[in-house]
């Protein structure tokens, strides 16, 4: 925004998410605050905005979601470079170890025990989108290791009904109705569209996890060697 002022630009075509009204999950309110604070003046102080909305948005955890975005900022841009607007792969999501990922999810849940309702609605809904993460990168509760994770997958599913989620992603225009609740289970996120059910990779991931599911445990490293190999 200074650059722009400092070469007399007039106006700016910032897209910052025009699915606001059917994707609103992540830290959306956040970017529309910062877009216009910067736009009424490029020499604000970042920082200071930054914290003030947290604070005002999600009570006292703010702090704890600052916390959370200092990791996301200090991830973006490292190994495999940024993650795109469109489906990351799993090989792209590697650089958020396993350590990292149980950090940001004790920061979220300080943050939750912190707010009255509508902040914790607040801090639910913005958790949406760091769940659909791990899900897609089998991190935290989605990970293969963990016995359940296909009920995971299912509370996120109803989550996101819940929430009024109705588009996944920019590339996908699908209703969310549009699901197969029981294959939920077995497919990762950005296969949660019309043609799933006959994709033949969902239908030998269904397969395997089937198995899976029945196993003990540790033989979810089966699971976790099968995406590796379809990754």
């Amino acid at each position: 925004m200074q650059i722009f002022y400092e070469h007399n630009v007039k106006g700016v075509y910032v897209e910052g998410n025009y699915f606001m009204d059917s994707c609103d999950t992540e830290f959306g309110e956040l970017r529309a605050y910062m877009i216009a604070k910067s736009l009424q003046d490029p020499y604000c102080d970042l920082d200071a905005e930054i914290d003030g909305f947290l604070d005002a948005y999600y009570g006292p955890g703010g702090k704890y979601m600052r916390k959370i975005l200092d990791i996301f900022t200090k991830k973006a841009g490292t190994f495999d470079g940024h993650m795109t607007h469109l489906y990351s792969s799993w090989a792209t999501m590697r650089p958020i170890l396993s350590v990292t990922v149980a950090q940001i999810d004790y920061y979220w849940n300080q943050a939750k025990k912190l707010a009255d309702e509508t902040q914790l609605a607040h801090l639910e809904r913005s958790e949406l989108s760091w769940r659909w993460w791990k899900a897609n990168a089998a991190k935290g509760e989605f990970s293969y290791f963990r016995f359940r994770r296909g009920d995971a997958k299912e509370q996120l599913a109803q989550d996101l009904y819940d929430h009024g989620v109705t588009v996944l992603q920019e590339v996908f225009y699908e209703d969310l109705t549009a699901m197969d609740r029981d294959l939920i289970r077995y497919a990762t996120p950005d296969q949660w569209h019309n043609n799933a059910l006959e994709n033949e990779d969902v239908q030998k991931r269904v397969r395997i996890e089937k198995f899976v599911e029945k196993c003990p445990p540790l033989f979810g490293i089966v699971g976790y060697f099968y995406n590796l190999a379809n990754s």
